[in-house]
């Protein structure tokens, strides 16, 4: 289906696309909860973009917007889950269980960041741990931001990979 610019968005968009496009959500995302404000994140996107270039295929323009929305969540609710698992890990706990508990997964931790490649494994050390800005990383590490974007969601992925498999 190609996208001709004499009509908006719109037009285009029915309850059938609107379907499908939740159908692509639910099926590439993890978590099924949050669909419905997947859906109406990438509608809102896509229906904000600038129209400067014809669109020749409305579907993959839509897939991939809705491949970005979804990336962008990803990324939110990891760091979030980061955030929470950072302050149980460094609680004042006195519990000795939850202390055995929390060293193993330090323990895990580090097992599974040894086993990233080792440029993948610096910039996640310096963004997650140290705390860098994209900007600071790209400059002492001469890469990208897209590369460093890139390394942490690789890194976080097989991070979660490795707890959802030993927890």
């Amino acid at each position: 289906m190609s996208f001709n610019s004499n009509l908006s968005f719109q037009e285009i968009i029915d309850k059938s696309m609107m379907d499908r496009i939740k159908r692509f959500i639910t099926h590439k995302s993890s978590n099924v909860s949050n669909t419905e404000d997947l859906v109406q994140e990438t509608m809102v996107k896509a229906l904000s973009r600038k129209k400067t270039t014809e669109i020749e295929n409305i579907n993959a323009y839509i897939n991939q917007v809705a491949k970005s929305v979804i990336c962008d969540n990803w990324e939110r609710t990891k760091e979030q889950e980061t955030i929470e698992c950072t302050d149980l890990l460094v609680s004042n706990n006195e519990n000795p269980e939850l202390i055995a508990i929390n060293q193993q997964k330090i323990i895990q931790l580090h097992s599974v960041l040894d086993s990233l490649p080792e440029l993948r494994r610096k910039v996640f050390i310096l963004r997650r741990v140290e705390g860098l800005s994209y900007d600071e990383i790209s400059e002492q590490l001469e890469i990208s931001q897209d590369a460093i974007k890139k390394h942490i969601t690789r890194a976080m992925a097989l991070i979660t990979l490795h707890v959802d498999r030993y927890n």
